[in-house]
């Protein structure tokens, strides 16, 4: 999981225009916007939650390098990356 602030805001929706949050499963991306206030404090729960909330937008990029944890660490094969 990791923000991502949009090189020219004018190109995407409103609430997309702050930033938003992008989750990886590595087959999946989600993205939920705005990024939420102090989603870095917020508890693994919380963020799961989020994530579940997520909007689908596209498959993984297969070529980008994979964010290794343990493998039940994370429901559903989601990655979080700090």
């Amino acid at each position: 999981m990791w923000s991502t602030h949009p090189a020219e805001p004018s190109t995407v929706s409103a609430e997309l225009r702050d930033g938003w949050l992008t989750f990886d499963s590595g087959v999946e991306r989600r993205r939920v916007g705005p990024i939420p206030t102090g989603w870095e404090l917020h508890s693994e729960e919380h963020l799961e939650m989020t994530c579940r909330a997520a909007v689908p937008t596209r498959v993984s990029d297969p070529h980008r390098k994979a964010i290794v944890e343990e493998e039940d660490s994370k429901p559903d094969g989601w990655r979080m990356a700090d």
